[in-house]
């Protein structure tokens, strides 16, 4: 079972991975970057719709007959949006699948997080939780140094779709071969059938409050930067298929960041300084890199007439970037896992879908709108 779930993991990782390479490639080659911010307003209504819906069906639906239905629509609509785009490369059909790649995505993880929780008890599925950390960043790993390699035989940039597709499809067999051991924990489910409202919890708790707060503001800094990263990026890569071969490169190395910062930073800064550390490293470092990178452009140019100051503006959000991202998925991450343990076990998995989903496509629409 544990083999199968971490494998499950890196064929999800692959499917992140593709889907953001070709949905952002696909994007800014054929739109300005205001297009993204526009594209971030309509995922985040959408991630909110789907989520909430994904919310209310768990409680009505089996975990395992719902976590198979939900990887299944998942499969279908990216190999519907990859169909789609053979069919016709039009502009709309691009702008679709940009706003679908935060929601599926979503949704992808709800189950695999789901579907290990009920498996596991809480001692095992904190070893398992921190292989499967690693299986996804092995899977973004793989498939982000595969598409440069795959674009020098003529790959083209919207026939990464198919792999996404490919590999949530094979996560989704391993899926069904798991819902037998998901039938032994059924009856648990249906003996707490009715929990309490996620936006009441909200509303009445100020320790849950708090949390949905950072969380939001956390998403919402981590947007900012990366739509002025990829703004940035447009200018110096035009072209889709040059756009997915950088953003290959670019990703694989993140991912190859985050391992070490999961490895070696975060267990080094939770053991010596303690939980207060880890949670203000990532909003210390982020503001560092982001007032330097506004003195550079300030005073060297931002665009691509400033040939040097532009190239050290763009090095700049790339680290930003860099830390942004790794640190978020490898330092807060973790530290919410701690944070979420006194919180009581009924409401705990509720709560955590509500942060990954509505939580966090609430901060999107919001960044968009920004």
């Amino acid at each position: 079972m544990v083999s199968m779930l971490l494998t499950q993991s890196v064929f999800l990782g692959i499917f992140i991975g593709a889907f953001d390479i070709a949905a952002h490639s696909l994007l800014l080659s054929n739109f300005d970057e205001k297009m993204m911010a526009r594209g971030y307003v309509v995922s985040g209504i959408a991630g909110i719709i789907l989520t909430s819906i994904y919310s209310w069906l768990r409680r009505r639906v089996q975990f395992r007959n719902f976590a198979l239905i939900n990887l299944v629509i998942v499969s279908a609509l990216t190999l519907f949006l990859w169909s789609a785009l053979i069919f016709s490369a039009a502009k709309w059909i691009i702008f679709i699948v940009f706003i679908m790649l935060g929601p599926l995505n979503i949704l992808a993880l709800l189950v695999f997080w789901g579907t290990a929780d009920r498996l596991f008890p809480l001692r095992q599925g904190k070893k398992l939780f921190r292989h499967a950390d690693t299986g996804l960043i092995l899977g973004i790993t793989i498939i982000s140094f595969s598409i440069p390699l795959l674009l020098t035989f003529k790959l083209q940039s919207h026939n990464i779709l198919l792999l996404s597709a490919s590999s949530v499809i094979v996560a989704t067999i391993i899926q069904s071969l798991i819902s037998t051991a998901l039938s032994q924990v059924a009856a648990d489910e249906e003996q707490h059938p009715e929990k309490p409202s996620l936006f009441v919890v909200f509303r009445e708790d100020p320790y849950i409050r708090s949390i949905a707060i950072f969380a939001a503001l956390s998403v919402l800094t981590l947007f900012f930067i990366q739509y002025s990263f990829m703004a940035v990026t447009k200018e110096q890569f035009p072209v889709a298929e040059a756009m997915a071969a950088f953003l290959g490169l670019f990703t694989g190395s993140m991912m190859i960041l985050t391992l070490f910062v999961k490895m070696f930073i975060f267990p080094y800064f939770l053991h010596n300084h303690g939980l207060r550390a880890c949670l203000l490293i990532s909003p210390v470092f982020i503001a560092v890199f982001a007032m330097l990178a506004i003195a550079i452009g300030l005073s060297m140019g931002y665009t691509p007439e400033a040939t040097s100051g532009f190239m050290i503006f763009f090095l700049l959000l790339a680290v930003s970037r860099l830390i942004s991202k790794s640190l978020k998925e490898q330092v807060e991450f973790p530290s919410f896992k701690v944070i979420y343990q006194p919180i009581d076990k009924k409401l705990r998995p509720e709560l955590q879908s509500g942060m990954v989903g509505i939580v966090n496509e609430v901060a999107v629409l919001f960044s968009g709108l920004v």
